[in-house]
């Protein structure tokens, strides 16, 4: 399978539209300042004032060995550029796997200093460094951050806490970052980041779906759904969702809350090019979804009603047609499933066209007469969309 992950967008600029779930949490606060009151005042956010002497003192006492280990960073300034280079991912990658613990210590005293930089795009460019290093592997990052919390006698949410400066107006690029940064260094039990920990993290592209119930099992919120998917995308090797679905059903928590990070990620797409599209991968989970509802005997609840996976397979599939997409995705999309973009109604009548899965197929085809409006007012279809080239047509 191909990476079904999107860069990072380029735009300097865009405002945050009507409110959303998904845009509500990541406005919201996750500490609030009655947090503050609960810990010792031996514990300090250090160097919260002074960017630049922080930076001078840290540079000064990471000397020539990590800027050599680091290659081309240019870490003798303080500017946009020079940050940029500071955080490039694949450098940080070479020191997860080297054997000098001050230097990974060092490099993540780096992105603490980055991320307190009053310029946003610096400070989301780190953020997002935490969350990928966190991805590549999770044991790392924690207790490396851990030993540095703890030498500094800081509290995780708290240096967290004030990257987020009240009064500025952040993008939604900005505030996914942050969330999900937030909460890869969170000290708070969440069993989401445990389970996260046991993955080996060589194993890149290896794991069955079966692999991730846990962690997706173990999500309570958008947020650990959102970071759920970032793991799965880059451990999995797009294997066993169909044989997971024979053995589990669709009325199944883990399922369930894999779709809805699918969905959280494309409703924030929807606004904002950036950061993650998973559009193809939203393309073949439908489509492997819906296959393996073929071999189903069993797919209402017991009171005669649909699993609420079936709502959100149907949300994603709205956002995967209504949402722009360019040129090279469309062609890929069209190519390897080519039944996923056409309508929900003549795409469950295509693939449910057996007797026996009539009844399925009437249950599902009637998700849009009941979400269909609601969807179709909230996200109409963009310029670019699958939707609207039919319409052009």
């Amino acid at each position: 399978m191909p990476d079904h992950s999107a860069p990072t967008s380029k735009s300097s600029s865009d405002s945050l539209p009507s409110s959303t779930s998904i845009l509500n949490k990541l406005r919201d606060d996750d500490v609030t300042y009655s947090y503050w009151s609960k810990w010792s005042s031996n514990y300090t956010v250090s160097n919260l004032v002074g960017v630049g002497r922080v930076l001078g003192n840290l540079y000064s006492k990471l000397g020539s060995s990590l800027e050599r280990r680091l290659g081309n960073y240019a870490i003798r300034a303080y500017s946009r550029k020079q940050q940029a280079l500071v955080l490039q991912v694949c450098e940080f990658e070479l020191l997860l796997n080297n054997d000098e613990s001050s230097l990974l210590e060092e490099a993540f005293a780096t992105l603490l200093v980055s991320s307190r930089s009053k310029d946003t795009i610096a400070q989301m460019k780190t953020f997002e460094t935490v969350v990928q290093i966190f991805v590549q592997n999770p044991s790392a990052l924690r207790n490396g951050f851990r030993t540095l919390f703890e030498t500094r006698k800081e509290i995780s949410e708290l240096v967290t806490f004030s990257w987020k400066r009240p009064g500025v107006e952040y993008r939604i690029e900005w505030l996914y970052w942050y969330k999900l940064a937030s909460r890869c260094l969170s000290s708070s039990p969440n069993s989401v980041i445990e389970s996260a920990m046991q993955i080996d993290a060589t194993k890149t592209r290896s794991l069955d779906f079966s692999h991730f119930e846990d962690i997706l099992r173990n999500c309570s919120d958008i947020i650990d759904s959102l970071l759920a998917l970032l793991l799965i995308d880059h451990y999995w090797d797009y294997y066993g969702i169909k044989p997971y679905i024979r053995n589990m059903g669709f009325h199944n928590v883990a399922l369930l809350n894999f779709v809805i990070g699918l969905v959280a990620h494309r409703e924030i797409s929807y606004f904002h090019t950036a950061p993650v599209q998973f559009r193809t991968l939203s393309a073949y989970v439908i489509l492997q979804i819906l296959v393996a509802a073929q071999k189903s005997e069993s797919f209402l609840l017991r009171d005669g009603t649909l699993p609420a996976l079936w709502v959100r397979i149907f949300e994603l599939h709205h956002f995967l047609r209504s949402s722009r997409i360019n040129d090279k995705e469309r062609i890929w999309v069209e190519a390897e499933y080519p039944s996923v973009p056409k309508p929900w109604k003549d795409l469950c009548c295509e693939l449910l066209s057996t007797p026996e899965q009539a009844s399925l197929c009437e249950n599902l085809v009637s998700l849009h007469n009941t979400h269909g409006i609601t969807m179709r007012e909230r996200f109409p279809s963009q310029n670019g969309s699958f939707v609207a080239s039919e319409e052009r047509d």
